[in-house]
């Protein structure tokens, strides 16, 4: 069993252009197109059993358009797991909010540099507050995005300001804590309750002897595989991961059993 708790795809009319887009503006290259059907097929390819989408709500008015398509991948496509999302800046923030947990999805992904919020900001606290009460997930980006390199709205030292306000929330970070933070990650966040999924950070996008200091700090128990397909290969991610010397145990936590009980699967 394996799950990539970190993914994206859009709608087949968009997709191309979307991802053309974001390569342009990161200086990255794709490893398939954005499609529902370029995921499953780099599902099948990398012995993936779930996949996490995560999408992203970049302007209010977003919201319905985004919410109809993340109901009906996931509704057409079991292997699929959709998170919900909406801008911090919409009016409806709240009816949003129940709106996604009323239809299902199992949490929310906000990206603090595409939204334009810093993670600290205490105008977000009746958001997140919302969120928790609702039961559902919280994932931030994390971290340097290559296509915003100048501001980092979500480093380390700020969600440790805001967590205290939210212990036991069920809160996952991704990029290993802060893409490019590893030093402050090991330093200031290890054993912090929350989840750091492993998205763009395997096969040697940042150092292994780095990933496995993050595990051995932070805990395997708390550590998502993850891969940000289509922006990394599933499959490679997967071979960097088993090629690391963690213990079965620590391996079998990350590849699934964490993120199983995240999502409160029944396996």
């Amino acid at each position: 069993m394996i799950i990539d708790f970190h993914t994206h795809i859009f709608p087949d009319a968009i997709a191309g252009p979307a991802i053309q887009s974001l390569a342009e503006r990161s200086h990255a290259t794709p490893y398939r197109g954005g499609t529902a059907a370029d995921l499953k097929a780099s599902m099948l390819e990398g012995g993936i059993d779930k996949s996490v989408l995560l999408h992203i709500v970049t302007k209010p008015k977003q919201f319905a358009n985004v919410h109809r398509f993340a109901l009906a991948v996931a509704e057409d496509n079991p292997e699929f797991i959709s998170f919900g999302s909406f801008h911090p800046d919409s009016e409806h923030w709240r009816d949003e909010i129940r709106q996604i947990a009323r239809d299902g999805l199992k949490g929310i992904k906000l990206h603090p540099d595409y939204q334009n919020f810093y993670v600290d900001e205490e105008r977000l606290y009746p958001m997140y507050e919302a969120i928790f009460e609702e039961n559902l997930i919280l994932v931030f980006h994390a971290g340097l995005d290559i296509g915003y390199p100048d501001i980092h709205h979500c480093t380390p030292q700020r969600v440790l300001r805001f967590l205290p306000h939210f212990e036991g929330a069920p809160i996952v970070l991704a990029h290993m804590g802060g893409y490019q933070y590893q030093e402050d990650v090991i330093r200031d966040l290890a054993g912090a309750p929350v989840y750091l999924d492993a998205a763009y950070c395997l096969n040697h996008q940042i150092p292994p002897d780095d990933f496995l200091r993050i595990v051995a700090a932070h805990g395997a128990d708390k550590i998502l595989f993850a891969t940000d397909s289509p922006w990394h290969s599933q499959k490679l991610d997967v071979d960097s991961l088993c090629s690391l010397p963690l213990s079965n145990e620590d391996q079998d936590a990350i590849l699934w059993r964490n993120a199983a009980s995240l999502l409160k699967l029944s396996l």
